[in-house]
């Protein structure tokens, strides 16, 4: 296991329980969220009085149900800053120095169905973008986002009405011209899952691996190996 802070990188053996490798790192190196810091990072910026104070200008709709969607990885230059508390400064970008830093990217549930927690929000972005150090975990700055075809960023306005574009089937007028397509494999499947410890180990033709999935890469194969060789003779 990799462990990575602001100044260390250290390689623990689990089985052994020790620490095998502990080299400090160079300047501006910066380790990657894990979940639990996301959630964190998630709550810090939606609860903080400033973006409060920014989410009121947009004037959402009743039950609106705002998400947060922190990046750690190259937190772009601001565009226009706010000044929402006396004790909020200007930073740097994150990415030549040592400050450790998320950029929060808002958006909002479709209004109509806002308790649907596969709602497709990416469809509706807010302009609001905080900041959050996690050297303080606070919000240390308040940054607004184009967010229309002209690139083109402001202070916050009243939020207009827009179609969401929903990609769950109940929220979709399917087609219903299409002709019943039926799969049979009466014999079986041609792949074999079985239980190795406590992952799937999953058999294909000559290929054998797992499957798993992380916050950064989605799915992901382990182990791949060739299990058999079949003559194409």
């Amino acid at each position: 296991m990799c462990v990575q802070n602001k100044f260390h990188e250290a390689l623990v053996n689990l089985s052994k329980e020790k620490v095998e490798h502990n080299v400090r790192l160079g300047a501006n190196v910066h380790g990657a969220g894990d979940g639990a810091e996301i959630v964190a990072i998630e709550k810090i910026a939606l609860e903080d009085a400033g973006v409060q104070e920014e989410l009121v200008k947009l004037k959402l709709p009743e039950g609106a149900v705002v998400v947060c969607d922190p990046w750690i990885y190259g937190m772009p230059a601001p565009v226009v800053i706010t000044s929402c508390s006396t004790d909020r400064v200007t930073g740097s970008d994150g990415v030549n120095d040592d400050e450790r830093m998320y950029q929060c990217f808002l958006y909002m549930r479709d209004p109509e169905n806002p308790n649907e927690a596969d709602s497709n929000h990416y469809a509706l972005p807010l302009a609001i973008s905080p900041v959050v150090s996690t050297e303080t975990m606070k919000v240390i700055r308040i940054d607004y986002c184009p967010t229309g075809k002209d690139a083109k960023a402001d202070a916050p306005k009243p939020y207009k009405p827009r179609t969401a574009n929903e990609y769950i089937p109940e929220r979709q007028d399917l087609r219903k011209d299409l002709k019943p397509l039926h799969v049979v494999q009466p014999d079986g499947a041609s792949f074999k899952v079985t239980q190795q410890g406590t992952s799937n180990v999953l058999e294909w033709q000559k290929w054998s691996f797992r499957t798993g999935f992380n916050q950064r890469e989605g799915l992901v194969l382990y182990n791949v190996r060739t299990i058999k060789m079949i003559s194409l003779c």
